[in-house]
């Protein structure tokens, strides 16, 4: 098996919170990415009228969503609420990984437990 060596499609996980939202407008500030911005149902998107970016909604619990979400995508990156809990982010992580997403990048606040993924 071998990893894409650049990242051409990106989906972030909590795109319409504090820091997601963040990364978010960063990434597509660069023209360099094909942005899919996921967040909850029921979240208002900032970046509903910007045409760049492919908005999903949905449940991070739902498998058909998250499948979905990362069909296609190479990166993910998770900006779960730090009060979400672990395994939500560990079935974010296996969800990715089962769509075929080559670079998961969780981030330092996301609620993690290490012990379930290794």
């Amino acid at each position: 098996m071998s990893f894409p060596t650049t990242i051409k499609t990106v989906a972030i996980v909590g795109a319409t919170g504090n820091l997601g939202k963040l990364v978010t407008k960063a990434l597509l500030d660069t023209q360099n990415f094909s942005i899919t911005a996921t967040s909850r149902s029921g979240s208002e998107s900032i970046f509903a009228t910007d045409p760049s970016i492919e908005i999903k909604q949905g449940g991070y619990s739902s498998p058909a969503f998250l499948a979905n979400a990362f069909a296609g995508i190479d990166a993910v990156v998770l900006y779960l609420h730090h009060t979400s809990v672990p395994e939500l982010a560990t079935e974010v992580i296996e969800a990715a990984a089962a769509a075929g997403v080559k670079w998961i990048f969780p981030t330092e606040c996301v609620p993690l437990d290490t012990k379930q993924l290794f």
